[in-house]
């Protein structure tokens, strides 16, 4: 159940508040889904490679789904790591 509901969340969820508000490791783990980062790691690591997405790719904090995250606006398109889920695979997911 908790796996089949990240899967889906890192399809449709549009994320609320900002990136440090999210203290839960599912929450991280379906954001970096969500850009098709890799899912494994703390917490730390999860965080870090979520901002360096961000910072690397600005146009994709103003998205939809991602705004709330940054506090960016809604200007424009993002074209990178988004709806490409090549990289991400369930068995980088912790169980627990």
């Amino acid at each position: 159940l908790r796996l089949s509901r990240i899967e889906k969340d890192i399809k449709t969820k549009v994320f609320n508040g900002s990136l440090s508000s999210h203290k839960r490791n599912d929450d991280l783990v379906t954001i970096a889904g969500a850009l098709s980062l890799l899912r494994d790691g703390t917490m730390i690591e999860l965080t870090g490679r979520i901002t360096d997405f961000f910072a690397g790719n600005p146009e994709c904090a103003s998205q939809p789904r991602f705004v709330g995250l940054l506090g960016g606006n809604l200007t424009s398109e993002c074209r990178y790591g988004v709806g490409s889920f090549k990289n991400h695979r369930i068995s980088q997911l912790n169980p627990h």
